[in-house]
Formats: C-alpha cells, sequence, structure tokens
C-alpha cells in the first residue's frame, strides 16, 4: 500500500510499475497510453482504466437504447426523452406549454394527451377518465 500521488491523503493499492506512483481509484488513468509499456499485462490502473471506458460506452449505450421521440402536434416538436419520462416532462423539455394546473397529479384533467401511434405504459391513476 502507498499513497496517492495526487492525494497524499489515501491509501491506495493501485500502482504504476514503470513510474512507481501509487493512485486512487479517482485517479487512475495511465500515463503513457499510447506508447509500449512491459508492465501493462499486469498493470492494475491500465485494467481498470479500459474497464472503466468499457463501462461507460455500455452505459451510455443502454441509455441511448432506451430513449424515446415524442412529437407535439401540431406544431411539430420533437423531444427524445428517457424511459420513465412523462408526457408532461417531455412537454416542459420542449418548451411546449401545458396548463397543468396539478402539475401532473393527474387531477386536473387539462394535459390529457391524445396518442397518434406508439406504445405507452399508462400508470393507473384512476382519477381522471
Amino acid at each position: 500500500m502507498g499513497k496517492c500521488v495526487n492525494h497524499p491523503d489515501r491509501e491506495t493499492s493501485f500502482v504504476c510499475s514503470k513510474y512507481n506512483v501509487y493512485m486512487c481509484e479517482e485517479c487512475l488513468q495511465c500515463y503513457d497510453p499510447e506508447i509500449y509499456c512491459k508492465f501493462r499485462t499486469s498493470c492494475p490502473i491500465w485494467f481498470m482504466e479500459k474497464r472503466q471506458k468499457t463501462w461507460d460506452e455500455e452505459r451510455r449505450a443502454e441509455e441511448e437504447a432506451r430513449k424515446f421521440n415524442v412529437i407535439f402536434k401540431p406544431e411539430g416538436k420533437e423531444i427524445s426523452v428517457p424511459e420513465g419520462s412523462t408526457l408532461l416532462k417531455a412537454a416542459q423539455e420542449s418548451d411546449d406549454r401545458l396548463n397543468a394546473s396539478c402539475n401532473g397529479k393527474g387531477s386536473c384533467g387539462k394535459c390529457k394527451l391524445v396518442m397518434e401511434s406508439g406504445n405507452v405504459r399508462i400508470d393507473d391513476l384512476r382519477i381522471i377518465s
């Protein structure tokens, strides 16, 4: 165990064998990712940095896959929203003004929408019919 090169108050076991420096989990970054390093096959810093990049790419791909396009007519405003968003939130993000005095609680009925195509999951509020 050693002290992180950037945070001397943190103990860590991640060590760069080439430069003999310790890095905490927040600082894990290879100094020379583009050049040959004979320690790379056993380097925990290289392995963790590569794994983090892979996780970030997978997470971004999953988030993009779970987005849906919503088109507000008659203006034709289109917005891409993540899974689980409400239509009221989508309208607000697209700067479309809906009169929703209950703030999306489903009690006033002013923001009722007509779905022309696609699928939607509706939480049963039993307030508005």
